[in-house]
């Protein structure tokens, strides 16, 4: 029987832009993180960013107010698949999925399934089975 440990990724490495020079404050395991700045800064901020990674789309949809900024990673090594940023009417907000990493885990012991099933022939499935000629036919 194999369990798995599962350790969720911290979201950090998902690039976030700065503002005005200085790195935005972060908890670990945050996932939404708010930036006071405009839609627009923000999504070419983004769109610079992965700019020519073939394993990374960028999708935008939404009107003016209500626009939205999709981004989904298939890169090996991210340790977060999908980013929603969202336009506000003060801010912009991002919202982080991260990867769930599994780990095996190895059980040791020696104990019996605690169900054992045993299939048994009818006797007469047996009586028709000992009435069939095996034989290699020549």
């Amino acid at each position: 029987m194999l369990s798995v440990l599962a350790a969720f990724a911290v979201a950090a490495s998902f690039p976030l832009p700065s503002l005005d020079g200085k790195a935005l404050a972060t908890v670990p395991d945050q996932k939404v993180f708010r930036l006071p700045s405009r839609f627009e800064r923000i999504r070419d901020f983004y769109t610079q960013e992965f700019k020519g990674q073939a394993d990374v789309t960028l999708k935008a949809e939404g009107t003016a107010g209500q626009r939205a900024l999709i981004i989904t990673s298939r890169r090996k090594g991210d340790t977060w698949k999908k980013a929603t940023v969202k336009e506000g009417a003060l801010e912009t907000v991002v919202e982080v999925v991260p990867v769930i990493r599994l780990a095996d885990e190895t059980i040791d012991g020696s104990g019996k399934p605690l169900v054992e099933l045993i299939l048994m022939r009818s006797p007469e499935v047996q009586k028709a089975l000992e009435t069939i000629d095996h034989a290699p036919s020549r």
